[in-house]
């Protein structure tokens, strides 16, 4: 039988592997491989074929939070009391980039 501190670390990895998700120009997920370093401290993505030159988006669902519980849907450092500290409501955020040709 797992112990529980044996099973927390495969759910934040499964977590993180299900929470990122680069999409083409036209909205479609991409094919390739996705790294996760140990200690879930990076995550890199290297695509099945080539990068095109084009815009790409980072999907980032909203679930994904650190070991403090900081997320896409609240601030860090936030006073609920504050109307402009209050949690966003969205299920994923969109992070557009370019690749670097040549690789």
């Amino acid at each position: 039988m797992q112990r529980c501190y044996e099973i927390v670390p495969a759910v934040r990895r499964c977590l993180l592997e299900h929470s990122l998700v680069v999409l083409d120009a036209r909205g479609s997920a991409l094919d390739g491989q996705a790294t996760i370093a140990e200690g879930e401290r990076s995550w890199s993505f290297t695509p099945l074929r080539r990068w095109r030159p084009e815009p790409y988006c980072l999907a980032v669902d909203s679930r994904l939070e650190d070991l403090a519980g900081n997320s896409l849907t609240r601030v860090f450092d936030c006073d609920l009391a504050r109307p402009e500290d209050t949690p966003v409501d969205i299920e994923r955020a969109l992070i557009e980039f370019y690749p670097r040709q040549g690789r």
